[in-house]
């Protein structure tokens, strides 16, 4: 072998060793990219539900229980596109009467808030944006429309068909809430590597079924 061989091999060593090293840490460096991206978004997602949607889930499992229950119960069908969020109101009526005839002479109503009258659609929306930093662009635009749509419709509309259009928006967008909320919440658990349901992932219907079974 002559000197010029042994250099051409040197050479051809050095580079080859040069070229190795590169491809190993650009792929090293893509990995760790690719892994510090999976913390960030995992992380992301474990405080959006500690700080949102967990909450939200809850408020959305109440209406979605008494969905059940009267089903189950009494046989009452209540179709999620006519009532996509139930709400429970709660009275306190109190009566003074007249102490010779008995009879009425002051009725007053008191609405009763707590923790399960207090949970409405509006609370739902003003939740979502008041936590914004932890909502999806999704979620966000949805909440914000809704306001709009509730605000408006509470207005005393000469136009009866303006007056509509606002209600049934008001329908429509508390419905994609709710079924947001269950889909985005069920990803976010996925992502966590905690218990989920690929049901309510799949569908956005909070799935009740469970109760049914006998074991």
């Amino acid at each position: 072998m002559t000197m010029q061989d042994k250099i051409i091999i040197a050479v051809i060593t050095v580079a080859a060793t040069f070229l190795t090293n590169l491809i190993f840490h650009y792929l090293k460096n893509k990995l760790d990219l690719f892994e510090d991206k999976r913390k960030f978004k995992r992380e992301h997602s474990y405080n959006q539900l500690k700080e949102l949607y967990l909450e939200l889930y809850g408020i959305v499992s109440q209406s979605e229980y008494v969905r059940y229950f009267e089903k189950r119960h009494s046989g009452q069908e209540t179709p999620f596109e006519e009532y996509p969020f139930i709400e429970l109101t709660s009275k306190r009526v109190k009566e003074v009467r007249n102490l010779i005839t008995n009879r009425v002479t002051k009725r007053t109503e008191e609405v009763i808030h707590n923790a399960i009258t207090d949970f409405n659609k509006l609370a739902i929306a003003e939740k979502i944006i008041d936590k914004k930093e932890f909502s999806t662009q999704k979620l966000l635009k949805l909440a914000v429309a809704y306001r709009f749509c509730h605000e408006y419709s509470q207005f005393d509309w000469e136009d009866e068909e303006r007056k509509q259009a606002f209600e049934k928006e008001e329908v429509e967008l508390i419905a994609n809430i709710v079924k947001t909320v269950i889909k985005e919440c069920n990803q976010m658990l996925e992502t966590c590597h905690l218990d989920y349901d690929s049901k309510e992932l799949g569908n956005g219907f909070m799935d009740y079924s469970f109760l049914n079974r006998k074991d």
